[in-house]
Formats: C-alpha cells, sequence, structure tokens
C-alpha cells in the first residue's frame, strides 16, 4: 500500500488495507483508466488482474463504480444481483456493513434502470434513512459520503417511477444538516456536508456530493451556491483541483442556460475548458486530449446554437464521436439529436428531418437495450417515437406491437410509471385506430398502475417551465421565468401527460376542487365564491367545504361537467334565436378536431329545417367576486371570427349570476390569476378547461359556444409562460380546426347555403382551415390535416357551383329579381364574367390536389390499421375507415370532375374511372392480398428481371420481421414500408404490391388481365353521386382495354327504382305459398320500364358477345341488371355477364386462378346436396346431385356424408364444389348468412332446437356462416355453385363495401361463385346446374387449360327461360362473381 493516500484516484482509500499492494496499484490503473474514458480497457484490468479478489467489498465497489459511472445498468446487475443473494443465504448481518449498504445501494440503482423492479430502491432507501437519520455530517467516513451520495440517486430513481412510503421530509433530510444551516430546505443537509468535506480538505469526496446537492438548489440560487465552491477549490491542494474546478464551472454554466443566461454560460464554459486544459497539463496529457469531460463541454455547447439544423448536425456529429471513443452521454446526446430533428422537421416542413428522427431513435433504442441494458430509458426514448406513430396513424400498430412485445420480452419489469406510461399509450394508439375494445382493456390496465406510480413533488428543486425546449435552440432573448421555481408541487404536466380521453372531465374537475381548496385555505376565494363555481346551494362551512366539493366526485364526471358550466345543457339560452338543429355528426380528431359528416345532413333537410340562431345575452355577469375580462362573445360571422390579437379571454354572456355562463366566465379569471407555485398548473387546467368545453359544446350543437370557446383557447395560448406554450404549440391547430367545422356546421345547419350574401362564410372557413393545415403539416398530424383538407374540399366544391350558377345565370336571356341579386353578389365575389372560367380549373385543381393527398392518408392508415387475416382485420379495417369516411374523399374528387360539365374530356373520364376503382370494396381486395399467396409465374417474372435484387430484399427484410421479436419488429416495418414504396417504382414489382395492398385496379393492370384473353372484355361500373346541394346523379362506367373510359350520366329516378326494389326482392315480405311479385310478367315489364336506363348505354358502348363485368353500386346492389332489355332481348342473352363488387377484386381473383394453373392443382370434384332424403319436394335437387357427380366423376356428400364437418374437410381439398341446399339470408347480420347441411345425431326436433341454441359464437352443426367462411382456407383459384335461395345476397355499407357468403368464400381463396339473388325454386336449380355443367364439360376438351365459368352461366340461365317470356323469378336469379375464367 503506497504512502501518500492524497495521490490516489479512488475515493475508498481506507479500505485499501482490505488486499495487497499489487492489487491496490492495479485497482488505481482501472480507476484512472476510467476516468480518461476506457471503458473497456478499465474493465479488462478487473477481468485479467483482480479477478482473485473481485468479491473484496472495495474491488467490488469499484468495479460497480465502473458500471454505474458508464450506465452499464445491466452488466451492474448481473455483477452485483447473484452476490447479493448469495450473502442473503450465507451471511446475512454482513449486509449492515457500511460496504454492503453502499453496494446494495448502488444495486438499487440498476435494478431500477435494468429490470424495472422498485423493491430494492424502496428497501434500502428505508434502510439507510434510519441508519443515517442521527448521524451528524462532521461524523461522515469515506464510506458514508458514498453512501449519502448514492442514496441521493437511488431516491431520485425510485420516485421517478414509484410511490415511497411514509413522510418525504424523512427521506430529505439525510444527511442530517446541523444546526447552523441557513434554510430549512428539503435537502439541507447536503450542501452542510459538502460545507463539512470542504473544513477538512476532503476535496474528491466534496466535489462528489456537489453535484447532486446543485440539482437539488432552486435555479436562482445555482451560481451563488457554485461560486461560493468554487471559491472554497482556490484553497485545494489536490492534484485533480482543476478537473474539479471544470466540474463546477460545467455544472454551472448548465444552471445558466436553465435561466437563459447564455451570455454567462458561454463564459463560464471558456473558464471551463481552461482548467480542464491546465489538468490535462497537471497530468502529463495534452493540453487539447479527449478526455470523457470534453464531450460533455461540447454536449452543453449545443445548447448555445440558434439553428436548428446545424445544431442537428453539430450533434449527430458529436453523438457519433462519443459512440468511437465509448462515452456515456451517447445515449442523451442521440436523444437531443432525434428530438432537435423533429423539431427541424416540425419548423421546416421537411419530412426528411422525421426520417432522420426515427432513424436516430432506433439507433438510441439499440443503445439503451445492447449496451447499457437501461429499459425505463429504452421506453421513455420509444414513447417519443410512438408520438410521430400517432400523430400519422400509419404506424399506430406498428407502436402497440413494440409495446406488447416489450412486456412479452420483459415479463418482470413493473416500474409502475413505465408501466402506466405504456398501457396508456397502447390505449390511445388502439383508440386511434379504432380498436375501442383493445383501447378499454389497456386503459384499465393503466389506472391499476396508475394507483402506485408515485407523484414527483419534491423530486427536483428545477422549474420545467425553464428547461430549454427540445430542439429549440439558444434563448438568449427569453427572461428567466422563476415564478415557479420552487419544491412545492409537480409540474404542469403531473396528472395529463397520459390521461385517457374519457378521463379528461374527471381530472379537470379534480384539479379545480384542488386549487378551490388552496385558495380558500390562503384566503385567495371565499367559501361562497367556490359554491357558485360549483353551483353548491345551501349553507357550507369553510370547514365542511373539502367534503362538499368530494362528494361531486361520485357524480358521473362529464354530466356534472355539462350541467355546471356548458350554456343550454341546463336550459340556458346562450345563443340567438331557437335551437340550433343538429347536423352533421360531429366527431373529434386529435385535440380538437371536429368533422362534421355531410353525408348525415342532406342539402333538402336543411333548406326545410326551421334552424336558427339563438340570440347571445348581453347583461353582465353579476358577480361580485369575478369581473368579466372583456366583452361579450361575438357571433360568429366573416367580420368577426377573426383569430384574437389581444391577450386574456372573453367570457360568455349569462342570463343570471348562477347560470353555466356566469360559472364559466368565473373560471376564466380565476385560473387565470398568478399564483406562485402553481400558475402553470392552473393554466394548464384551464387550457384543458376550455378544450373540454367546446368538445362538449360541439356535441350539444352549441355552435357559437364551442367557437368561443376555441377562440378562447387561441387567446389563451398568446400569453402563456414561455415552457407551456412550447408544449401546447400544436394545440392551436386543432383549434382552428374546431372552428372552421362548427361554422360550416351552422352554414350547413341554417340553410344559409341557399344564400349568395353569406360568402364571407366560407372565406372564414377557408381561412381557418389553411391555419389548420400549415400546423398539422409541420407536426406531420396527418390524420387531423386529412380531415381538415376534406372540409376545404368541400367549401371548394360549394365555390364551384356558385361559379357555375353564376356562368349560367349570366347566360340566360332572362332572370328573376332575386337571379339578379344573385348575378350582383356573384360579381362582387368573383369579378366580371370574364373570370369565373379562370376560377373553375383553379378551384377544380385545388381541391383534387387536397383530396389525392387525403386518399393517400386514409388508405395507408387503413392497410396499417389491422395484421390480422380473416373477419378480425377486415372488421378493425372496416370501423377504422367508418370513422374515416374515405369514401366521401372519393366522392368529392369525383364531383369536382362532374359538376359543372357539359361533356366529359378524355381526362375527367380517366379520372372519374380511376376515382371509381378506387371507391369500391376495397378493404375487401385489401383483406385478400395481405394474406394470399402470389402466383409462381409471377415470381418467375420478377427474378428474371432486373427487379430481383428488390424482391430479394423485401424477401430477407420479411424473414428479419417473422423472426425478430415482437418489440424489435418496429424499424424493421418501416424499413419494409419504405422499401415497398421503392418496389412501386419497377413494373412487375409494382403488380406484386398491387396484389398485396388490393390497391385499386388501374387501365395498365387491366391490360394484364386480359391480355391474354381470347373474349373482348367491358368492364362496367355504376357510380351513384349523393345529392349535395343538388339532386344526385347516376353514371355508367365503361372500358376495354386499350381504350379511354366512357361515362354516361343516367336520366333516372331513383326513388322509383329504390320502390321496385323493395315490393319485389324483399324475400321477407314475399306471400307464403304462392309466387311473390317478381314472378309475373308485369313485374318483369316495370322492372324495364323503371330501371331500363340504367343500361341502356350498353347498346352503343359494347358489342354482342362481349364478356360483361358488372359492379354495381348502392342501390342497385343485388338487383338482376343482367335480366334488363337491350334491343329487345335481356342482357344476358346478348353478352356474358359477370358481377364483381369491385373491379379491383378481379385481380387477386384472377391471381389466385393463376396460381391454380400454375401449380396445377387437382379439381377434387365434390358435389354436396344438403337437402333431406325425405324432403319429397325437393328431389330433383338431390337427384341432379348424383346425377352430376356420376358424370364428372366427383365425390357425392349426401345425406350421412353431407355435414358440416364433412363437407369442411372436402372443401380444402377441392377446387371445383358443387353445393344444392338451403340458405338463409338476414339482411340486419349479414355475417350469420348460411347454406344448411343435414343436422347429424339429432335425435328429435327439441333437439334440433337445442343444438341450434348452443354454441355460443359459434354455428350449429348443421349451419355454416360467412362468419366461419372467413376463417376457412379453400384451395386457391377453386370454383364454387352454392345453388341455395339468396346465396348471393350481399350487406352494402359505405364505399360499396359489401359481406355475405359470396364475398366470404372469395376471400378464402375461391376465384369465382355462383349463386341466386333470391329463394330459388329446387327444379330450377337442378335444371340449371345441367345445363350449365353441359357446357362446362364441353369447353373441357382436350388441350384444354380453361373454362370459360361465365359462357357456362349463359347456357344455363338460357336453358331456365329459352323463349324470353318467363317472369324474373325463374331464371334472373342466377349470378356469377368473381373472375369467369377457371384452370382445369
Amino acid at each position: 500500500m503506497a504512502s501518500n493516500t492524497h495521490s490516489y484516484h479512488g475515493m475508498l482509500t481506507s479500505l485499501y488495507h482490505t488486499i495487497d499492494p499489487e492489487h491496490v496499484d492495479h485497482l488505481e490503473k482501472a480507476i484512472w483508466t476510467s476516468k480518461v474514458g476506457k471503458y473497456d480497457d478499465a474493465l479488462a484490468i478487473f477481468v485479467n488482474f483482480l479477478g482473485s479478489v473481485l468479491d473484496v467489498p472495495v474491488v467490488l465497489i469499484e468495479l460497480s463504480y465502473l458500471h454505474y459511472h458508464n450506465f452499464r445498468y445491466k452488466d451492474l446487475c448481473n455483477l452485483l444481483e447473484p452476490r447479493i443473494e448469495r450473502l442473503k443465504q450465507d451471511d446475512p448481518t454482513r449486509l449492515d456493513d457500511p460496504e454492503w449498504r453502499l453496494l446494495a445501494l448502488i444495486y438499487s440503482v440498476g435494478a431500477n434502470r435494468g429490470r424495472g423492479w422498485m423493491e430494492p430502491g424502496l428497501h434500502e432507501l428505508q434502510r439507510t434513512q434510519q441508519w443515517l437519520a442521527k448521524l451528524p455530517v462532521s461524523q461522515y467516513t469515506e464510506l458514508h459520503v458514498q453512501i449519502a451520495w448514492r442514496y441521493v440517486i437511488a431516491y431520485l430513481m425510485t420516485r421517478l417511477f414509484s410511490e415511497l412510503e411514509g413522510n418525504l421530509d424523512d427521506y430529505h433530510n439525510v444527511p442530517l444538516p446541523t444546526e447552523l444551516s441557513p434554510t430549512t430546505a428539503p435537502w439541507q443537509g447536503l450542501g452542510d456536508l459538502r460545507r463539512e468535506l470542504v473544513k477538512q480538505c476532503r476535496w474528491k469526496e466534496a466535489s462528489a456530493i456537489f453535484k447532486p446537492e446543485l440539482n437539488r438548489t432552486p435555479l436562482k440560487e445555482r451560481r451563488i451556491v457554485a461560486e461560493a465552491f468554487l471559491q472554497d477549490l482556490q484553497g485545494c491542494q489536490d492534484p485533480n483541483k482543476n478537473l474539479m474546478l471544470a466540474s463546477v464551472l460545467l455544472q454551472m454554466a448548465k444552471a445558466m442556460v436553465e435561466v437563459h443566461d447564455l451570455a454567462s454560460a458561454k463564459d463560464d464554459t471558456i473558464l471551463c475548458i481552461e482548467s480542464l486544459d491546465q489538468w490535462c497539463v497537471d497530468i502529463d496529457l495534452e493540453k487539447n486530449a479527449t478526455v470523457p469531460f470534453r464531450f460533455e463541454i461540447e454536449q452543453l455547447q449545443l445548447s448555445f446554437i440558434a439553428g436548428h439544423e446545424e445544431r442537428l448536425r453539430r450533434a449527430v456529429n458529436l453523438a457519433d464521436r462519443m459512440s468511437k471513443f465509448g462515452h456515456s452521454n451517447e445515449s442523451s446526446c442521440l436523444d437531443l439529436a432525434a428530438q432537435t430533428a423533429n423539431k427541424t422537421a416540425e419548423l421546416t416542413g421537411n419530412l426528411e428531418y422525421r426520417k432522420q428522427s426515427l432513424q436516430l431513435r432506433e439507433r438510441l433504442e439499440r443503445y439503451n437495450e445492447d449496451v447499457t441494458g437501461d429499459l425505463c430509458d429504452l421506453s421513455a426514448h420509444a414513447y417519443e417515437a410512438f408520438t410521430i406513430a400517432q400523430q400519422t396513424h400509419v404506424d399506430a400498430r406498428k407502436a402497440v406491437e413494440w409495446i406488447d412485445g416489450f412486456m412479452a420480452k420483459y415479463p418482470t419489469f413493473r416500474a409502475p410509471r413505465i408501466m402506466e406510461s405504456l398501457y396508456t399509450r397502447k390505449a390511445v394508439l388502439l383508440h386511434t385506430l379504432k380498436d375501442m375494445e383493445g383501447a378499454e382493456a389497456a386503459a384499465v390496465e393503466a389506472l391499476k398502475w396508475d394507483a402506485s406510480k408515485g407523484s414527483w413533488k419534491g423530486v427536483n428543486l428545477m422549474n420545467r417551465s425553464n428547461v430549454v425546449a427540445p430542439g429549440d435552440g439558444a434563448l438568449g432573448q427569453a427572461p428567466y421565468d422563476s415564478e415557479d421555481d420552487n419544491d412545492d408541487d409537480e409540474g404542469f404536466l403531473e396528472g395529463w401527460a397520459n390521461t385517457y380521453a374519457d378521463e379528461t372531465p374527471t381530472m379537470v374537475i379534480s384539479k379545480m376542487i384542488e386549487f378551490a381548496l388552496q385558495d380558500v385555505a390562503a384566503g385567495r376565494l371565499q367559501v361562497a365564491e367556490v359554491c357558485m363555481i360549483f353551483d353548491i346551494h345551501g349553507d357550507v362551512e369553510a370547514h365542511t367545504l373539502d367534503k362538499t366539493l368530494m362528494r361531486l366526485k361520485d357524480e358521473d364526471q362529464k354530466e356534472l361537467f355539462e350541467r355546471l358550466w356548458v350554456p343550454g345543457k341546463a336550459g340556458e339560452a346562450d345563443k340567438k334565436g331557437g335551437e340550433e338543429t343538429k347536423s352533421a355528426g360531429a366527431t373529434t380528431e386529435g385535440a380538437a378536431t371536429e368533422e362534421v359528416n355531410p353525408e348525415e345532413v342532406k342539402p333538402e333537410e336543411a333548406k326545410t329545417g326551421d334552424a336558427k340562431t339563438e340570440e347571445v345575452e348581453t347583461e353582465e355577469a353579476k358577480t361580485e367576486e369575478v369581473k368579466p375580462v372583456v366583452s361579450n362573445i361575438e357571433e360568429a360571422n366573416p367580420e368577426n371570427l377573426k383569430t384574437p390579437e389581444e391577450k386574456g379571454t372573453q367570457p360568455l354572456h349569462p342570463t343570471d349570476p348562477r347560470s353555466p355562463s356566469a360559472r364559466y366566465n368565473s373560471i376564466l379569471a380565476w385560473l387565470q390569476k398568478p399564483i406562485r407555485g402553481s400558475r402553470d398548473r392552473r393554466q394548464m387546467c384551464l387550457l384543458r378547461f376550455l378544450d373540454l368545453h367546446k368538445e362538449m359544446a360541439a356535441e350539444l350543437v352549441l355552435r357559437d359556444v364551442a367557437i368561443h370557446s376555441c377562440e378562447n383557447l387561441l387567446r389563451l395560448q398568446d400569453s402563456l409562460p414561455r415552457m407551456l406554450k412550447e408544449f401546447t404549440t400544436a394545440w392551436s391547430y386543432p383549434w382552428h380546426s374546431a372552428i372552421a367545422w362548427n361554422i360550416w356546421a351552422k352554414f350547413i345547419s341554417g340553410g344559409q347555403w341557399t344564400l349568395f350574401d353569406n360568402f364571407g362564410l366560407l372565406l372564414d372557413i377557408d381561412k381557418r382551415c389553411d391555419q389548420a393545415i400549415e400546423g398539422y403539416r409541420k407536426t406531420n398530424q396527418i390524420t387531423g390535416l386529412a380531415n381538415i383538407q376534406r372540409l376545404q374540399a368541400q367549401v371548394g366544391l360549394l365555390c364551384l357551383r356558385r361559379l357555375v350558377i353564376y356562368k349560367r345565370l349570366v347566360a340566360q336571356k332572362e332572370r328573376t329579381p332575386f337571379e339578379d341579386r344573385v348575378v350582383e353578389i356573384s360579381q362582387a365575389q368573383f369579378g366580371g364574367i370574364e373570370n369565373v372560367d379562370i376560377h373553375i380549373p383553379l378551384v377544380k385543381e385545388q381541391g383534387l390536389k387536397l383530396l389525392t393527398e387525403i386518399d393517400e392518408i386514409f388508405s395507408s392508415t387503413e392497410r396499417e390499421a389491422c395484421w390480422e387475416d380473416g373477419l378480425e382485420g377486415i372488421q378493425k379495417r372496416t370501423e377504422l375507415s367508418r370513422m374515416q369516411r374515405n369514401d366521401t374523399t372519393t366522392r368529392y374528387a369525383i364531383r369536382h370532375w362532374v359538376d359543372g360539365v357539359e361533356e366529359f374530356s378524355e381526362e375527367a373520364r380517366t379520372a372519374i374511372w380511376n376515382l371509381t376503382q378506387k371507391y369500391k370494396a376495397r378493404l375487401l381486395s385489401l383483406a385478400i392480398g395481405l394474406y394470399r399467396s402470389n402466383p409462381p409465374s409471377l415470381i418467375q417474372r420478377i427474378q428474371s428481371s432486373d427487379g430481383a435484387h428488390m424482391y430479394q430484399e423485401m424477401v430477407d427484410l420479411q424473414t428479419k420481421i417473422d423472426e425478430a421479436l415482437l418489440k424489435d419488429r418496429f424499424y424493421l416495418r418501416l424499413r419494409m414500408d419504405e422499401h415497398r414504396k421503392k418496389m412501386k417504382d419497377h413494373p412487375l414489382l409494382r403488380q406484386l404490391i398491387e396484389l398485396r395492398e388490393g390497391t385499386p385496379l388501374s387501365l395498365d393492370s387491366l391490360e394484364n388481365l386480359t391480355s391474354q384473353l381470347e373474349d373482348d372484355v367491358v368492364l362496367v361500373d355504376w357510380f351513384y353521386l349523393d345529392p349535395f346541394f343538388d339532386r344526385g346523379k347516376l353514371l355508367l362506367l365503361t372500358v376495354r382495354k386499350g381504350q379511354t373510359p366512357t361515362v354516361d350520366e343516367l336520366a333516372v329516378d331513383v326513388h322509383a327504382i329504390e320502390q321496385w326494389k323493395k315490393e319485389h326482392l324483399t324475400a321477407s315480405e314475399w306471400p307464403k305459398g304462392m309466387d311473390p311479385k317478381i314472378g309475373s310478367k308485369l313485374a318483369r315489364k316495370t322492372f324495364n320500364e323503371i330501371c331500363g336506363a340504367v343500361i341502356q348505354p350498353l347498346a352503343k358502348r359494347t358489342n354482342p358477345d362481349d364478356i360483361l363485368v358488372l359492379c354495381p353500386t348502392d342501390f342497385l346492389n343485388g338487383m338482376p341488371l343482367h335480366a334488363l332489355d337491350i334491343d329487345g332481348e335481356a342482357l344476358l342473352w346478348r353478352n356474358p355477364c359477370v358481377y364483381v363488387h369491385s373491379h379491383s377484386l378481379l385481380r387477386p381473383c384472377a391471381s389466385a386462378a393463376q396460381y391454380a394453373s400454375d401449380t396445377a392443382t387437382p379439381l377434387n370434384r365434390k358435389f354436396l346436396s344438403g337437402i333431406d332424403k325425405d324432403a319429397v319436394l325437393l328431389a330433383a335437387g338431390r337427384d341432379s346431385i348424383v346425377d352430376l357427380s356420376t358424370q364428372l366423376q366427383g365425390t357425392t356428400l349426401i345425406d350421412e356424408s353431407a355435414t358440416k364437418a364433412n363437407f369442411l374437410d372436402n372443401a380444402k381439398e377441392s377446387r371445383l364444389l358443387h353445393i344444392q341446399t338451403h340458405c338463409s339470408w338476414d339482411s340486419s347480420n349479414p355475417l350469420d348468412h348460411h347454406i344448411e347441411f343435414a343436422a347429424q345425431g339429432v335425435a328429435d326436433a327439441k333437439s334440433v332446437v337445442k343444438s341450434m341454441l348452443s354454441h355460443s359464437g359459434e354455428s350449429p352443426d348443421h349451419k355454416l356462416t360467412a362468419r366461419e367462411v372467413f376463417a376457412l382456407r379453400l384451395q386457391q383459384g377453386a370454383h364454387l355453385n352454392v345453388i341455395a335461395c339468396s346465396g348471393a345476397m350481399t350487406d352494402l355499407k359505405a364505399g360499396d363495401e359489401v359481406m355475405g357468403l359470396v364475398p366470404a368464400l372469395l376471400y378464402s381463396g375461391a376465384s369465382s361463385v355462383v349463386s341466386t339473388l333470391w329463394p330459388t325454386h329446387d327444379a330450377v336449380g337442378a335444371s340449371f346446374s345441367r345445363a350449365f355443367f353441359e357446357n362446362f364439360v364441353e369447353q373441357c376438351g382436350e388441350g384444354a387449360r380453361w373454362v370459360n365459368v361465365a359462357r357456362a352461366v349463359q347456357e344455363g340461365v338460357m336453358e331456365l327461360d329459352p323463349d324470353q317470356n318467363a317472369g324474373l323469378l325463374t331464371w334472373a336469379s342466377v349470378v356469377l362473381n368473381g373472375y369467369w375464367m377457371f384452370a382445369v
């Protein structure tokens, strides 16, 4: 052991006698090597030279310090965990030795960060507190100092994530403050200990304890404390004096950054560098030697850089050099760089910076998990990436997978604050994806963890309001705000950071009660004032106020909020006139984006509705305790609805002093008062109060009130303290959006759209949209962006309509006085008529640009909403689609092409056709593409092309995703998304991606589909534009390969068609025991008279014998359009007809057929009859099954063999299935659409009923429902004949999304399905089947590879009505769905 202990680098020299001098030398070398930043070299010394004494406490402590100071928490736990556990078993009394107390404290920090375990910290804090509670700082040994130091760190780490037991002041009084302490502030003992160490010339220990002391000193006092210690250090004789000076100067410079005194911070940094350079000279290093401390100085200097792009460049460069050097601050530097990149993206609008931010986050995640093992930082840093995912919605599912994966990978992790945060984030993400059940379950778990997460009160004497905002650059001009620089309470985010949407009313009311009780106790509020705010009646004393207010928490908090503070809920009229007419189903997006659904408010209804705007009461609020800030809310009109420039909020004017408006006004004035110690928390509460107020007002159709609260929010934000304002910047965009939606709702519901002198309202909506769009785009909140863009597109449509009306009126020779007035107003708005032809294309161009971006956003979110296949995936994507209403996006886009057009240009016809393909059954196409195997022939072509390497990259990346743990897939999936985008630039790879994503059919795709076919094929679409300030439009579109689509506007009576359909095709209302109306010749005649115009353009657009692929829409769904006459004969006689729910479905159906051809999958023909053998009247169908099976050498499933289970087994191996049985259709529940089999093993009728009622959630053993079919996996390219009543019926939702047996069969692998639109006689089905298979067999001649199923169906149907004079019932129900070519 060396004689001069002052030359040692370690701080536990009193323990060096426990090892021999040689090991002391090695230990000192390891400590020095660590100090100069060589972690790996220091670790090697411990392994190679100190292994034999590793369990000696002094060596074990220094190795623990090596891991601890480099944040290697995983290694720290692996080192100490087994040794502490062994000691507990072998000699537990030794754990009370100071050395092991210190080791246990160090381990508790490692367990906290690296395991997520709070118990070691909670246990050691109490042990240490009791041990040091009465020990004067004058008696502290080296070990006591080290233990006190680690105790403070353990306290901080534990308090960050968990709740502590007992009185917090007891924790803060370690070390024990001296009687001479100038104050009794928490942690005062740290300063007393440091001063005592200085007195004893124990400089290294004093320097070590200084950092935690300074971090617990109020910001405004930190410079004083630091300068005092700097003065003390002048008398230091330690060789490391200049390093200690540099360390103190660096801490002081950081404090100056926090108080925005950058000039002082820069001066301190210069002195810090000088001291560091001198230290290098003192210890014989080069003056500018690279040591760990120099990196910390550089990281601080990043705060001096005002330019975000330069700051980002420097931060990334520093992180790279830290990584190469092995610096422990690499994690924090990467985090800073990622935050700066995200902020730069927000400020510049350049999304490449957001990509860079995610790349840095990925790198940080690897570092946290693989290098440091810091699981708490791992989850906290991932939270930032999830925030981006939530904003875009596209990556929300990936983020949910990460959270699930983290919990699966680390099942014992249980840090309450982190767990609460993860579950809350999961709930928010699932809510974003409209998975309400999953969101609710996650929210429940979050609440469980919330109870034990503890509070940050007293953790740190640092004002969060004064921290330089992430990525915000230098703020030398922003004055330091010391208002909240105290340790009395939590920051303004406490309670709000992870508040789930439904919890907001509870949190708002809870906070207000807390503040009210504080103010009454402090004499700032009278009990009467509190009673007025909370509408409490009767005599209430100060001592009973607490219990009285707490009883309010027993009520439904949302209903309580509405009753207390929302005008109109309690019967108060704060608007003008009568009750507003509810319009347009408002929904919320983000903080407050309310989207009005125009489909729920027809213009005709708005015209006739008695919609008025209620009068705003002008009486002043007669409350003595609260004075209104400014005057009354103004009616929403073009002149008054402007962004407020003045500070402060505006009150609502009540009808009486105890009205909701009066209470609202009182809250505005009360919570805006700057109360020291809680100002920011109160203003955050007021922000949440106003945001919730406007949401509830909108729900209650109080449009003016909602607008008023939004205006108040914008005014309030202008006056917020800097940090709070910075934090809520992105909130203002939804407020502008909400104002726009509420004005639009008033505009629509009030009938004001009929007037031409209110154009200013549209201009104001447009202005608000611009403000919201700019903000949403900067912050990448793409769903909010899409919603408000769609509103702006609607405004554009109205402008377009007004321009067209203006043009038409000017062209009229005679006009009414009203029309003259319209022309006059239009001239004032648009200028002379010569400007109209300039304005119209500009409005269309802008609207279509908006709608194209909207469709891209919503389509991508639909794809990523759910990765499950089968029905669950379809239902989740359908729910998201229902909420997003992207079908309206397509309709508005088509209207931009259609409205005001006399003749469609080639460009317009192509655009309308493309948009129609986007509209229809997109989710079914997507669902099929996500799980289907690709045709081998396509893969072979790709592998022989120049895109082979990109395809292989995709395969390799997918393999990595499949093999990775759930948590590790997030960034892999992001890379896959980017790679697939690049693949779309290659023609063959694009085909592959289009199959997977269910991309709408394009003209190029049509060419690929039909290029090898012998027949001419014409795709026929109908598209119905709902009334939008007109009577609606029905379009017929046709296209064949190599030609431009055609578009015809049909002159039809939509109401008459719907009435005919209702009277003739509603099978549930058909009379029993006799033929329904549809069986008569009269019905066929009226069908042609009423509906004939629906197909008339086909006479000129198509040729006889063309294959027609019919895709009906809306009210035409389920109608036998093939039975309408052209030139005196039914369309089906003229052309083979195929039905398809979407022409985009042709791609996966054709792909399945091609797959069957490529793989030469055998047919394995199966014929099944579900008709009971005792059903004499249905013998024709049974006999047909037996005969056909014999003729085609198939397998017969009849009677005992025709069970559901047997069918399912046979269906999986067959590509040609023919079924004739019963079927049941219920439009109210299309998933219960089912075919029936003979019930097996059921002795009597009662047993049948019992069997039907059993199987909770599962169909009885004699029914096969559409729900179950979605779970089947048929042979790809299978064809099914389902000769069963109403087997082809489907339920139609928005966007022509369909549900029923046929969609389920196509999803499950079938390429084509033949079935019926209504109940059909058994003999008719048998006759059709015979004729169908005669043609089928005829086509299967020698060498035939394909059968044209459409021609077989045509022959089969024509056999049912050879003279074309039968009623529709007999022959028109049979239809073919899917792809008409079948591989044999």
